[in-house]
């Protein structure tokens, strides 16, 4: 799966195994929802896991912006 713009596209890669679901296909007439609501109607994709135990591999929110 990729993301585009008007200048660039980029892949979008799982950091867990599993099968893809669902796509969010709101996002190909309005990708700015991923940016204004990330947590909620930008959803990417749904992802059925393999191995529920690489979740823990992970970082929260949390460490995600100590990061930043």
């Amino acid at each position: 799966m990729a993301v585009e713009s008007v200048k660039t596209a980029a892949d979008i890669y799982q950091m867990v195994d599993g099968e893809v679901l669902e796509i969010n296909e709101d996002l190909a007439d309005d990708s700015s929802i991923m940016n204004s609501d990330a947590e909620g109607k930008g959803w990417i994709m749904k992802v059925k896991l393999s191995n529920k135990d690489q979740l823990g591999e992970l970082l929260d929110e949390s460490a995600y912006k100590e990061i930043l």
